[in-house]
């Protein structure tokens, strides 16, 4: 070849073009009289044999998606008193903050004492990246 990549990339391009042409364009009953039981075996071997390698690369990967979205967060305990009282300071400060505060309805059947300890993570991990917050 020439020793200038672009170059032969280009003309392996126009051989691969040519070839496929004239197998495209090619009579049927040529490709017949041409065809090889043999070499068929082994083209349909080859093919069945990607299409496993295939999919266990593609199961490989699916499990490993599966397992990152599937590991558990690390668990970041909280001050629940700490919490606690920094709520108690938003709603009793007023403020923006303390106006806007509001319970959403959570379709919870036990009432808010239920759903406590969930309200106070939430409102730890809101008011985590804001320190001047409360106490």
């Amino acid at each position: 070849m020439s020793g200038d990549p672009k170059d032969d990339a280009a003309k392996l391009d126009a051989l691969d073009a040519f070839v496929m042409d004239q197998i495209i364009n090619s009579p049927p009953d040529d490709a017949r009289a041409n065809a090889d039981p043999d070499a068929s075996r082994i083209v349909r071997s080859a093919v069945a044999n990607a299409k496993t390698i295939i999919g266990k690369r593609r199961m490989a990967a699916a499990k490993a998606e599966l397992a990152a979205a599937t590991a558990s967060a690390p668990v970041v305990p909280i001050d629940i008193a700490k919490t606690r009282r920094r709520l108690e300071a938003l709603v009793q400060g007023g403020g923006v903050h303390g106006q806007r505060l509001t319970l959403a309805a959570r379709s919870a059947k036990g009432g808010i004492d239920a759903d406590e300890e969930g309200i106070l993570e939430d409102l730890n991990e809101l008011l985590d990246g804001n320190p001047e917050e409360g106490p």
